[in-house]
């Protein structure tokens, strides 16, 4: 049995070279932190790959990754915590859904979001592929709608972004990455991804 992302090995080479020439990046002989591998974000679906795409093992792989960037980020004064799940899931454990808007281009919105939201350049290495992993569930699936929503609830900041993306009419996948001061009480319903 091939393991989930065994497939998209063969992609890995030639699809991030297009997008690494397209996007100015000059640094391939380099290892890459964090990072197992990467597709293309825009080609994938012509080239068969929808078959193989699982969502539940696509989003714990993600998981893994987007609490390695959370890592990275934190400093002595505050917790950068990212993280997505399939839903159901204990992620908006007392939380509430306060508003939600339709995103149109979801590779757009997603990479400016979590660009200004980390204050980083989108061609970092690091929010490079976490874009690249999100930009999975629209490349490798059939059908897939995405909404930016707003949250509110128990200690949640103000200071958060969140997506939720309706992936082939049989997935919900959310996406939440926040800030908090370290001095504040720890919410166990927005723990990282080993909370969920």
């Amino acid at each position: 049995m091939k393991r989930p992302f065994e497939a998209y090995g063969r992609l890995t080479h030639r699809g991030s070279r297009l997008r690494w020439a397209k996007e100015g990046f000059d640094d391939l002989d380099k290892s890459t932190s964090f990072c197992v591998g990467a597709a293309p974000r825009r080609s994938t679906s012509s080239l068969g790959m929808a078959g193989e795409f699982s969502v539940p093992s696509h989003t714990i792989y993600f998981a893994g990754y987007l609490d390695a960037v959370g890592r990275h980020y934190t400093d002595e004064k505050r917790l950068c915590a990212l993280t997505a799940a399939v839903m159901p899931s204990k992620i908006l454990d007392r939380l509430a859904i306060r508003t939600t808007t339709p995103v149109e281009n979801m590779v757009r919105e997603f990479e400016r979001g979590i660009s200004q939201f980390l204050n980083t350049d989108p061609k970092n290495r690091l929010l490079f592929y976490l874009t690249e992993y999100f930009c999975w569930y629209k490349d490798l699936s059939d059908t897939c709608e995405c909404e930016k929503l707003r949250l509110e609830g128990g200690d949640l900041s103000h200071d958060h972004i969140a997506y939720r993306l309706f992936v082939d009419h049989q997935h919900e996948v959310l996406f939440l990455a926040y800030w908090k001061d370290k001095g504040a009480m720890p919410n166990k319903s927005l723990e990282r991804t080993s909370g969920i």
